[in-house]
């Protein structure tokens, strides 16, 4: 048990709004891995908005690694290139050495268990340099 004082405190309801769609500077500051419900390895990952009105905002992103055969198998390889990470061939994964990677993402809202969040919709990188454009 703990004693806390909220003499002076307003009430206030959880949570923040979504920020408005468009596109943002994400830097990444936390993994965690885990599994698909298939049992597919998964990395959930946050990321924290750099720059601008919504500076230091969190975003959360999974990270699936799925079998060749299956048809989204190709966007944990387009994650991998966009924080600078090999991706080409047989690669070892190690998560904890993507922090600090900076991507620019295009971030949407979508509803999840009746309330609005954002998502990263789409990870943007230069397709002729393999550079994140910032």
């Amino acid at each position: 048990m703990f004693r806390h004082n909220y003499t002076g405190t307003q009430e206030r309801r959880g949570g923040f709004l979504p920020m408005p769609e468009g596109e943002y500077v994400l830097t990444l500051t936390d993994t965690k891995t885990s599994k698909t419900k298939n049992g597919d390895p998964m990395v959930n990952v946050t990321f924290e908005v750099t720059g601008g009105e919504y500076d230091g905002r969190k975003v959360w992103h999974n990270v699936c690694f799925l079998p060749k055969e299956n048809k989204g198998a190709g966007i944990s390889k387009h994650f991998l290139k966009a924080i600078g990470q090999p991706f080409e061939g047989e690669v070892d994964v190690e998560p904890n050495d993507w922090r600090g990677a900076a991507i620019k993402a295009h971030l949407i809202i979508t509803q999840y268990n009746g309330k609005d969040k954002n998502e990263i919709g789409e990870i943007i990188v230069e397709e002729n340099t393999g550079e994140v454009p910032f």
